[in-house]
């Protein structure tokens, strides 16, 4: 398991403990989540749950002339897990207008041509099918 996804899922233990803990006799108004680690501001909360590793290491496996789809699959289902994490830390903290257009650039992202990672799995999908003997 990659490093982030360690901090992604000990992050969303701890915030739902913190959250929890107001029903135990703890202040309600106190901040859903505190990280143990570094400051509570924004950049650092988003820099945590910092995905290029995965993305990378993505993207180097899908070019190489041969690869095991297991090997991509490992790497997506982490990042897969990750990103809900990391967009609901980051949205408790950011405004509507920041949650808009960070969205905006993600859907954008993913669907660019060649680089995005739509646009990556087709072709890894189509790449896989045709060195099979064609479409199953």
């Amino acid at each position: 398991m990659k490093e982030v996804t360690k901090i992604a899922f000990k992050a969303l233990k701890k915030a739902s403990k913190d959250s929890s803990s107001g029903l135990s006799g703890g202040s309600f108004f106190r901040n859903l989540w505190e990280p143990e680690e570094g400051n509570n501001n924004f950049k650092e909360l988003v820099d945590m749950f910092d995905r290029s590793e995965l993305e990378q290491e993505y993207t180097a496996t899908v070019v190489r002339e041969s690869f095991k789809f297991f090997d991509l699959m490992k790497l997506q289902m982490q990042n897969d897990a990750v990103a809900p994490i990391h967009r609901d830390m980051a949205y408790r903290y950011s405004s509507r207008i920041s949650r808009v257009l960070n969205e905006v650039g993600r859907r954008e992202s993913m669907a660019k041509d060649k680089t995005g990672i739509i646009s990556q799995l087709e072709d890894a999908i189509t790449g896989f099918l045709a060195a099979r003997g064609g479409e199953r």
